[in-house]
């Protein structure tokens, strides 16, 4: 028994000491690219991107990127790749674009990069929240693209309320005038009370009607005021589910081991976050 009990404490004591050799990897080593509407930054680190964030980022999108690197590097801690991660630097990218709910003709959403990973001993998993590719051998890398959108918010929340006929995939931005449109369009029929030709339901997309439906029903002179004011709660309510989606998908990943993943929606991330918690039942 005094054998049995002295085999099992090395054990732990192995395992703790381990973690203690645990190389603690800096949030800034991988760099890291920002794209957003209004330019696409150099290829920097984090403590660059703290330093430079400015009003043209939206606070919803500054904070995960922070919280985001440290996952990262703390996943990479684990498993005792800081060092070589550090010497092949310039293999590595996490790329972060900010789509806002609407983008211009002449500035397009950013292309979605390709994150191809052919090592056995990694991962690569594609979804509309985040595309990673991840390799530990023969040189230690990271590839990935984290897409911080509002309309993917939107189109998460229609899904988990059942709506129907909601495109799977990464929900891509509207060109600009086109929120406003709908919107419009939306407070003629449902606020004003306007007859029209074919149901609202044929008229305007399942995301957006998620948020017309939920937004204050007031108008601003002769335009739905409501609705901006519900965007923008939304996002603030969506941020910490969102970025918790995105760290999931990031263990998920870690913790595979050669794995082609794929995610099409919401509904397929029900093993990675308590879609109830992710779930918006109000705005206001």
């Amino acid at each position: 028994m005094l054998r049995l009990l002295l085999f099992i404490t090395g054990i732990i004591a192995a395992g703790i000491s381990a973690a203690e050799d645990a190389t603690p990897c800096s949030p800034d080593i991988v760099p890291i690219q920002i794209i957003d509407r209004v330019q696409q930054s150099s290829v920097i680190t984090l403590p660059s991107f703290k330093v430079g964030m400015g009003s043209k980022r939206s606070l919803e999108f500054n904070s995960p990127v922070g919280g985001i690197m440290e996952h990262i590097a703390t996943r990479l801690a684990e498993e005792n790749l800081c060092q070589d991660i550090a010497k092949n630097k310039e293999h590595s990218l996490v790329q972060f674009v900010d789509w806002p709910i609407t983008v211009s003709k002449s500035s397009p959403p950013a292309p979605v990069l390709a994150t191809n990973a052919h090592s056995t001993n990694g991962c690569q998993i594609t979804s509309p929240w985040l595309d990673l590719a991840f390799e530990r051998e023969p040189v230690p890398r990271i590839h990935a693209i984290v897409r911080w959108s509002a309309r993917q918010l939107l189109t998460d929340q229609a899904m988990l309320v059942g709506a129907k006929n909601v495109p799977p995939g990464i929900a891509m931005p509207l060109i600009d005038g086109a929120f406003s449109y709908f919107a419009n369009d939306y407070a003629k029929s449902e606020i004003r009370g306007e007859q029209m030709e074919t149901p609202v339901t044929e008229r305007i997309s399942p995301d957006l009607l998620w948020l017309f439906r939920r937004s204050p029903q007031k108008l601003a002179m002769n335009s739905f005021g409501g609705a901006s004011d519900g965007l923008e709660k939304v996002q603030k309510k969506g941020k910490s589910g969102y970025t918790k989606l995105i760290l999931a998908l990031i263990d998920r990943c870690f913790d595979s081991n050669g794995e082609t993943l794929h995610y099409d929606s919401i509904l397929d991330a029900k093993d990675l976050i308590p879609l109830e918690e992710y779930k918006i039942d109000t705005l206001i």
